[in-house]
């Protein structure tokens, strides 16, 4: 995570990725949050989407920070 993100930056490109794996996400995360650089961490989007009762799709959208805050005082599902 750490290189894809020094790459991107250095070559100004936007990258997506997608995975169904939480280790994943957890560990791209906690990469980017050791890289001490809290600008990184504002610049990822995390976007979940869940299907509520009515069978509509909603889009839930956290930048980096706000993840690794959901997913420690919550345990917020975010794949």
């Amino acid at each position: 995570s750490k290189n894809i993100m020094k790459y991107a930056k250095k070559f100004d490109s936007q990258v997506f990725i997608t995975s169904h794996s939480i280790e994943f996400v957890d560990n791209f995360l906690k990469g980017i949050d050791e890289l001490n650089d809290s600008s990184l961490l504002e610049e990822i989007n995390i976007i979940t989407l869940k299907t509520n009762l009515k069978g509509e799709t909603k889009a839930r959208i956290l930048n980096g920070k706000e993840a690794i805050e959901t997913r420690e005082n919550y345990g917020l599902e975010l794949r």
